[in-house]
């Protein structure tokens, strides 16, 4: 049932990038979205019931557990779970009759606006509206019938929202392609120049590691010419995959040029990243593509603990690497070498 559900969240790679970069950008945002909410509970216990207090504070844990998780498609089911807790509090409070219905709608706006399929949109909308629909009609029957736009108002607007998020989805598709590249499902150039700016910033902040490795295909120039570019393609596309496959849910990969991968290591060291790439070699070597034995060599950089993240200086250091791996023979892993300081000299007289 759980795999089921998560796999009507996020259906394929492409959509766990997609939403891992949306989630990234406006995770502050629902954050702030969520607290405030949880403050106009607060703000409302004079008129509800103190016990609504709980299943606002387990919403938030719940929600907060997902996120730490990095799981794109827990972060569905964690939505649908955090609005029910919601509704749990507004009917516990007594606050429907209040108005309080209005609360639902908060979560509703971070998943339509959080770049989540239309279904997804979809369905959350009509979920938040059968909840209202059920408090206002069975909970509190006698108050909506004296005051119906006590349900009418905050359905209107959930509904209104719904619409405007699978609108915004769609306008989005243009963007998405701009991002993605679409042999690979992997995020573009565009996409890497962006992310790496965001994580010299939080690499200025605080002081975290970040790593990166340069992969490439061991000569595919060599698989065009004699099976053809449709082979060639397999290969890329393959060999995307398998990355995908064995990345954190926080790594992200993106598409360099031609046979060249990029991926980004939040909060890893080199030597971390050193035993990433081993990993990825091996899943890439393990089966072959189209009947062909593929290979990829890695060159491994990063900036250490307490040093900003210079995206283009850790970039070339890379680079610098792979082409050690390739001279080495190829299907290689090669750290950057850091040069070793200098001894002491004797002390100046």
């Amino acid at each position: 049932m759980v795999s089921t559900m998560g796999q009507f969240f996020c259906r394929d790679d492409r959509e766990r990038e997609w939403m891992l970069e949306t989630a990234g950008r406006l995770r502050q945002g629902t954050r702030l979205g969520f607290l405030a909410a949880l403050l106009t509970v607060v703000a409302c216990l004079p008129w509800l019931d103190a016990i609504a207090i709980v299943p606002v504070v387990l919403a938030a844990l719940v929600l907060a557990a997902a996120d730490r998780g990095g799981r794109i498609a827990a972060l569905g089911p964690a939505w649908l779970a955090a609005q029910a807790l919601l509704f749990a509090a507004v009917a516990l409070g007594d606050g429907i009759a209040q108005g309080a219905l209005a609360i639902l709608i908060f979560p509703l706006v971070a998943v339509a606006g959080g770049g989540h399929p239309r279904r997804v949109v979809v369905a959350f909308t009509a979920a938040t509206g059968v909840l209202m629909l059920i408090g206002g009609l069975l909970v509190e029957h006698d108050a909506i019938a004296d005051r119906p736009p006590l349900l009418i108002a905050p359905l209107g607007v959930a509904i209104a929202v719904g619409l405007l998020g699978a609108s915004v989805r769609r306008a989005g598709s243009g963007s998405r392609a701009a991002v993605i590249d679409p042999l690979t499902g992997m995020l573009s150039r565009a996409a890497l120049h962006t992310r790496s700016a965001e994580l010299a910033h939080q690499s200025a902040l605080v002081g975290q590691p970040v790593g990166l490795m340069v992969c490439d295909v061991d000569r595919l120039t060599a698989i065009n010419d004699e099976h053809g570019r449709t082979t060639g393609d397999r290969v890329l596309a393959a060999l995307a995959l398998r990355l995908r496959k064995h990345l954190r849910a926080f790594d992200l990969a993106y598409r360099l040029d031609g046979a060249q991968f990029v991926v980004l290591l939040p909060g890893a060291t080199v030597d971390q990243g050193v035993g990433l790439a081993d990993v990825l070699a091996r899943a890439i070597r393990a089966e072959p593509v189209a009947d062909l034995a593929v290979t990829a060599s890695f060159g491994v950089a990063g900036s250490a603990a307490g040093e900003t993240f210079d995206f283009e200086t850790v970039l070339a250091a890379a680079c610098t690497a792979l082409a050690e791996a390739k001279r080495d023979g190829r299907d290689r892993v090669r750290p950057v070498v850091r040069a070793k300081p200098e001894p002491p000299g004797p002390p100046a007289r």
